[in-house]
């Protein structure tokens, strides 16, 4: 077996009052100078204001750059500002979080991920997923040098963020299937570690999924975990194999083909239900999980149409150069959906 490099954060803070964290974090990684924050204007509000604060009064000069998508465009325009920079920080969502993993590591400059929200597995992962070309892609990318995740804000973060990551963790069920397939029909390397740690996150969000639903704090901690769990899981397996199958594939096909896509995380979820009925799987309790959490079951429930998630399932194993299930079996779509109770 070829070797290949794990890398992993250096620092993780979770707790309540983490921001509070921030000058011992950084002293303990040597990281002084000026720093960029990368935020938009909502999350700047809610988290980037108070790290701003922490940061200035521990002697860091701080600047931010507010930024609205994932686009090349984007991307070109922040990446002009973080050569004058020690680090970088992503305070915000996926795509926040997405940017400065982008930049950072495009311009070998240090990043910290800092999520207001547990929407999705990027918090610690080592890719970054960014629009272009009226597409997403998926690109590697370090690792956060650390991850302070501060469950104050998270906790109070919109309940459609929240079910989203646990979607997107739900989904690791048949990801890891899908690896296990390429493994057995083209050599694949395949990695018992990581997909343990991507299907117990998944087994953890199950068995959390009331006290999340209720925003315990409990639930909360352990739906952050997870996700960070299954961020390194990839950075084990040195891709996202673990956490992205043919479920992340129909999700993407869908924001490329729906006028109205809906969330990443809800899309991944339904992806997986199909990747299950495909395969003869139990999933009733994946099912009752999604229903518990309000994560979509049905188109109707949906923003984008029967015929758009038609179309999108149909396409789904072209979105990537990826062995999946959609490799080795074909169904009659419309057949599928209606044995899965999607439509």
């Amino acid at each position: 077996m070829d070797p290949h490099q794990i890398e992993l954060s250096r620092e993780i803070i979770i707790g309540n009052d983490a921001y509070e964290e921030f000058p011992q974090v950084l002293e303990k990684l040597g990281l002084r100078g000026p720093a960029l924050l990368i935020c938009d204007p909502t999350t700047f509000d809610v988290a980037g204001r108070r790290v701003t604060e922490i940061l200035k009064a521990d002697g860091f000069s701080v600047d931010r750059v507010v930024c609205n998508d994932v686009t090349e465009k984007e991307l070109e325009r922040v990446r002009t500002k973080v050569d004058h920079f020690r680090f970088v920080l992503g305070v915000g969502g996926g795509r926040i979080i997405d940017t400065a993993k982008y930049v950072g590591t495009e311009e070998s400059v240090p990043y910290i991920s800092v999520p207001t929200a547990p929407s999705h597995d990027g918090i610690a992962s080592s890719r970054a997923t960014i629009n272009k070309e009226d597409r997403r892609y998926s690109y590697k990318a370090d690792a956060p040098t650390a991850i302070v995740a501060d469950l104050d804000i998270i906790g109070n973060a919109p309940m459609e963020l929240i079910s989203a990551g646990c979607g997107d963790l739900l989904s690791n069920i048949t990801s890891v299937e899908d690896w296990k397939l390429g493994q057995r029909d083209n050599g694949e390397y395949y990695s018992d570690y990581a997909a343990a740690l991507s299907v117990l996150a998944a087994e953890i969000t199950i068995s959390s999924a009331d006290m999340i639903k209720n925003r315990e704090e409990r639930g909360i901690r352990n739906l952050v975990k997870a996700l960070i769990s299954a961020g390194i899981s990839m950075s084990i397996a040195g891709s996202s194999r673990p956490c992205s199958g043919a479920d992340h594939q129909f999700s993407h096909a869908l924001d490329y083909i729906a006028d109205r896509p809906g969330n990443h995380g809800h899309q991944c979820a339904m992806g997986a239900l199909l990747s299950a009925e495909m395969r003869g799987m139990d999933y009733s309790q994946l099912k009752r999980t999604m229903e518990e959490l309000g994560i979509p079951t049905t188109i109707e429930e949906t923003t984008f149409s029967e015929e758009e998630a038609t179309r999108a399932w149909n396409e789904a194993g072209s979105i990537r150069d990826r062995y999946t299930v959609l490799d080795v079996e074909e169904e009659e779509t419309r057949s599928l959906f209606k044995r899965a109770g999607i439509i």
